[in-house]
C-alpha cells in the first residue's frame, strides 16, 4: 500500500492505480498466500510513500483491530478458532486475538532523510504449516500509527489474504464486501450505513442496530476500535442527529 500524511494529518493509504497514478483513500488490499517458497505467509502488502510524504524520522506502526475473519462464501462475519494470523518483523511479532479486540502492534520502520517510508512486515496464517497451503479468504484489520504527534492515526485498513483456488474465483467478491460493509460507498457521515446514500433514515437506524447486536464491524465507529461499546451508540446517534452536510 502507499502511504502519506494526508491533509488532514493523519496516515492516509492508497492504491496504484492502472493510470499510473494514486488511488488515495483506499483502504483494502489484496496478498496472495501461496507464491513463495513457503505457504501460508507473504511480506506483502509491503507500505511505501514517495519523498516528503512525512517528516524525517517519523515512525510508522500497526495495531491489530480485530479478529482474523474467514469468508464463508458470502462475508467476513466468521471467526473460526483454528486460524490466526500473525504480523512479525525481527524479533517483534503480534497474533490476533480469539474474539475481537484490539492487539497493540509495534513499530516496524522510520521515514528516511527525505522523508520516505518503505518497510515491510510478514504475514503469516496460524497455526503455521509452511508445506500444506491452505484454499480460502481471510481478513486482517489493522490501523495505522506514528511516534510523530503530529501525524494522526489511520482510519482501519484491511488486508484480504488468499490461497489456493478461491484466491482466484471469490477475490473480487470478498473485496466487494469489504468495501460496500466496512468503508462504504459514498454515507455523508459516519451514521450513513444504508442506501439511499446521503439521506439518514430508518434504514440506517436499522443498519446499524443489526451490525451492533451482530458484532458486525460496521457499528464500530468510536474508539477503542475492535470492541463494541457505549461509545459506538453515542457517536452514531449524534451523527445521525447532526444530519449530513
Amino acid at each position: 500500500m502507499v502511504i502519506r500524511m494526508g491533509g488532514d494529518g493523519s496516515i492516509e493509504t492508497g492504491l496504484p492505480d492502472q493510470q499510473g497514478g494514486i488511488a488515495w483513500g483506499e483502504r483494502v488490499a489484496f496478498a496472495r498466500l501461496d507464491t513463495g517458497q513457503f505457504v501460508n505467509l507473504s511480506d506483502n502488502p509491503g507500505f511505501d510513500s514517495t519523498s516528503g510524504s512525512f517528516p524525517a524520522g517519523t515512525g510508522i506502526g500497526f495495531d491489530l483491530l480485530a479478529a482474523v475473519r474467514v469468508w464463508n462464501g458470502a462475508d467476513f462475519s466468521t471467526v473460526e478458532p483454528d486460524y490466526a494470523m500473525s504480523v512479525t518483523k525481527g524479533n517483534d511479532v503480534v497474533t490476533t486475538p480469539p474474539s475481537d479486540a484490539t492487539v497493540p502492534g509495534f513499530q516496524f520502520g522510520a521515514a528516511d532523510s527525505g522523508g520516505r517510508f518503505h518497510h515491510h512486515v510478514r504475514y503469516f496464517l496460524d497455526p503455521l504449516d509452511p508445506f500444506t497451503p491452505e484454499d480460502g479468504l481471510w481478513m486482517l484489520t489493522l490501523g495505522l500509527w506514528s511516534t510523530n504527534p503530529v501525524v494522526l492515526p489511520s482510519e482501519p485498513v484491511y488486508v484480504v489474504f488468499g490461497s489456493g483456488a478461491s484466491a482466484d474465483s471469490d477475490r473480487d467478491a470478498a473485496i466487494a464486501w469489504v468495501q460496500d460493509n466496512l468503508i462504504g460507498t459514498g454515507g455523508c457521515t459516519p451514521a450513513d450505513l444504508a442506501e439511499p446514500f446521503g439521506t439518514l433514515d430508518l434504514a440506517d437506524i436499522t443498519a446499524f442496530v443489526g451490525a451492533f447486536t451482530g458484532g458486525d464491524p460496521a457499528a464500530d465507529l468510536a474508539e477503542p476500535f475492535g470492541l463494541l461499546d457505549l461509545s459506538d451508540i453515542t457517536t452514531f446517534v449524534s451523527s445521525f442527529v447532526g444530519g449530513c452536510p
